[in-house]
């Protein structure tokens, strides 16, 4: 996701439209128009399961630092 995002990205700075980029690479052009009014990849993120409360909210600090350790492993986290 994050690189189709930097593509469209530079296809637009290149001077290409967005009907343009859809048919370039493969894409809608809702699809492009998602990604184009974006401004970074996180912006892509939205949903009914965003920002609702879990039942690892009290540990996801824990589970964040372990994470950026280098744990991925989801059964040892």
């Amino acid at each position: 996701m994050w690189s189709r995002h930097a593509t469209v990205h530079a296809l637009l700075d290149a001077g290409h439209s967005r009907r343009a980029i859809a048919r370039q690479l493969g894409m809608t052009y809702r699809t492009v128009k998602r990604y184009a009014d974006a401004a970074g990849p996180e912006d892509l993120f939205q949903g009914q399961w965003q920002n609702r409360p879990s039942q690892l909210d009290e540990f996801k600090p824990y589970l964040d630092e372990r994470w950026a350790e280098g744990c991925t492993n989801a059964w040892k986290l």
